[in-house]
């Protein structure tokens, strides 16, 4: 300010209270943004890590199927017809129901 002010405004108190309100509420911007910064990259690590766990999860489940078809076909090669063009999220109901079946088929 001393660059641009003259030497008597700098002087004057009631242009000092001014001024110090001003750098203030320029402090508190400033505050307001680093405070704004660190909860959006905290915010973006969680999604990250939460993205990271469902991609993990769902690479389990996709495993598991696959595993779970391969087992049912080595026990009968019939039973994978009944599998082919069922979608991913409704493979593993039928092959919950598959297997269901075939318990009981083998208790009774």
């Amino acid at each position: 300010m001393k660059k641009f002010l003259p030497e008597e405004y700098l002087e004057d108190e009631n242009m000092a209270v001014f001024l110090q309100a001003v750098n203030n509420s320029f402090n508190n911007f400033e505050k307001a943004i680093r405070l704004a910064d660190h909860a959006f990259n905290i915010s973006e690590k969680e999604y990250l890590q939460v993205t990271a766990n469902l991609q993990y999860q769902n690479e389990i489940k996709q495993t598991s199927i696959t595993k779970l078809k391969t087992a049912i076909q080595s026990l009968d090669p019939e039973a994978v017809v009944q599998f082919s063009g069922v979608d991913s999220d409704g493979d593993l109901i039928h092959i919950i129901n598959f297997l269901q079946e075939r318990i009981i088929f083998v208790i009774y």
